[in-house]
């Protein structure tokens, strides 16, 4: 083997390197993305089911409102009825004194 042999021997052996490297390279990257993939994946799943229990949240907010906007109604109509019969027992102290 002569020394211009074993040169370009040597060039072919470091360019076989070279394309090894960029290939573990290319091989880290593929990894990082199919990594991202999964993550970006499971993300939008996560967001998917936070958003449906926010509507589910949204939906017992909205009953509970109703349900207490029918409590006080109920409670202003016993109020009107106490006041009708307290001042009907007025009305009858008032008729017993005369």
């Amino acid at each position: 083997m002569y020394i211009g042999d074993y040169a370009n021997e040597r060039e072919k052996i470091e360019e076989v390197e070279h394309i090894e490297e960029e290939q573990d390279q290319l091989q880290i990257l593929e990894e990082k993305i199919d990594r991202l993939i999964k993550l970006v994946v499971k993300l939008r799943d996560e967001k998917l089911s936070l958003e449906n229990k926010v509507q589910e949240q949204e939906k017992t907010i909205a009953e509970l409102k109703a349900q207490i906007e029918e409590l006080q109604s109920d409670k202003e109509r016993a109020r009107e009825r106490i006041k009708y019969v307290l001042d009907k027992i007025d009305q009858i102290d008032t008729d017993i004194e005369e």
